[in-house]
C-alpha cells in the first residue's frame, strides 16, 4: 500500500516538477524562453513595404547585373584559405533615387577579418564617408530608402546590419541554402507559439534577382553540391561560375534603360564601373563610394 502511494506520488510529483521547470525556464515568463506573445498583436509596420514601380524594377535588374560585374572584375581563382583576398561575393548600393552610391567586395582574406563581408564593407564605407563629408550635420546614420544588390543571399551578420540601418530592400543574385534566409527568419511571426515573438522591427524586403543568371546559378549549385559538397564559396571559384559572371557583365554593359528617368542613372553607374580596377586591389574604406551627387 505504501509502495503504491509512493508510486502515485512519484508520477504526480514528476509531472509537477516538469510543469514547474517549463514555466520557469521556457514558459511565458521563463528565464530562458523570454516573454510569450501568444496574444500579442504584432505591428504590421515591422514588415517590409517595398512597392517598386516598373522603373524601379528595371533598375533592380540593372544593379543586380552590376553586382555580378563588380565581382567579375576582381575575380579570385581560389579561396582565402589558399591566399585569395576574399570570396567571390560583392555588392552595390543605390539611394532612394535609384542612384548608385557605393560598391564593395568580400575582403576577409585581405583584412584577415571574418567580418569583412561585402555588404558590411558597403554599408560601413558609405555611412563613414557620408559622415566625414558632412561634418556639420549628423550625416546619414541610417539607410532608409536605400537598396543593396548582392551576388549571394545575405548571411545573419549582414542581415542584422541591414535591418538595424533600416535598409529598404536587398536583391540577391544567388540563394544560399546554408547561411542565407536570415532576413526571412527575422520577419517570421512566431507570436502564437509559446515563447514566440513578433517579427523584428524594420523589416527589409528581400528577393532573388529577376535576372536569368540568378536562376541558372541556383540550379547549377544544386547539381554541383550533389557531388562536391555544400561549400558555396568553393562553388563560386569554379570556371563555370566565372563564365556566368562574365555573361552577366556583358548584359550589364549592354543594358539600355527603357524608362527615360533611368537613362542617366544607368550611364552614371557604367561610368563608375569603368573606374573599378581590374583584379583585386586592396580598397580602403571609403574610396569605393561616390557621394558627390
Amino acid at each position: 500500500m505504501i509502495l503504491k502511494q509512493f508510486r502515485t506520488f512519484g508520477l504526480f510529483g514528476a509531472a509537477f516538477i516538469v510543469t514547474f521547470m517549463l514555466s520557469w525556464f521556457g514558459g511565458s515568463d521563463g528565464v530562458l524562453g523570454g516573454q510569450a506573445h501568444a496574444n500579442t498583436h504584432c505591428d504590421p509596420a515591422n514588415l517590409p513595404n517595398y512597392q517598386p514601380s516598373s522603373a524601379d524594377d528595371e533598375m533592380d535588374r540593372f544593379y543586380a547585373l552590376m553586382a555580378y560585374a563588380v565581382v567579375y572584375k576582381r575575380w579570385q581563382d581560389s579561396s582565402p584559405s589558399d591566399g585569395a583576398a576574399g570570396y567571390n561575393i560583392g555588392s552595390v548600393m543605390a539611394n532612394e533615387s535609384n542612384q548608385f552610391v557605393c560598391w564593395a567586395c568580400n575582403s576577409v582574406g585581405a583584412t584577415h577579418n571574418s567580418t569583412q563581408h561585402g555588404e558590411v564593407r558597403l554599408m560601413t564605407n558609405y555611412l563613414n564617408q557620408e559622415a566625414l563629408n558632412n561634418p556639420s550635420t549628423e550625416g546619414e546614420f541610417h539607410l532608409q530608402g536605400y537598396k543593396i544588390y548582392t551576388t549571394l543571399q545575405p548571411c545573419a551578420m549582414c542581415s542584422g546590419m541591414m535591418t538595424l540601418t533600416n535598409l529598404e530592400a536587398t536583391i540577391y543574385g544567388q540563394t544560399d541554402p546554408s547561411y542565407g534566409g536570415a532576413l526571412g527568419r527575422l520577419q517570421y511571426n512566431s507570436s502564437q507559439d509559446p515563447g514566440g515573438y513578433c517579427p523584428y522591427p524594420r523589416g527589409v524586403y528581400h528577393q532573388l534577382a529577376d535576372v536569368k543568371v540568378a536562376s541558372i546559378l541556383d540550379d547549377m549549385y544544386a547539381n554541383w553540391s550533389k557531388t562536391n559538397g555544400t561549400d558555396i564559396t568553393q562553388f563560386l571559384t569554379t570556371p563555370q561560375v566565372q563564365a556566368l559572371y562574365e555573361e552577366a557583365t556583358n548584359q550589364f554593359m549592354a543594358f539600355e534603360a527603357g524608362f527615360a528617368e533611368n537613362t542617366q542613372l544607368v550611364a552614371y553607374a557604367k561610368q563608375i564601373y569603368s573606374d573599378i580596377p581590374d583584379g583585386y586591389v586592396p580598397t580602403p574604406y571609403g574610396v569605393a563610394c561616390d557621394l558627390t551627387q
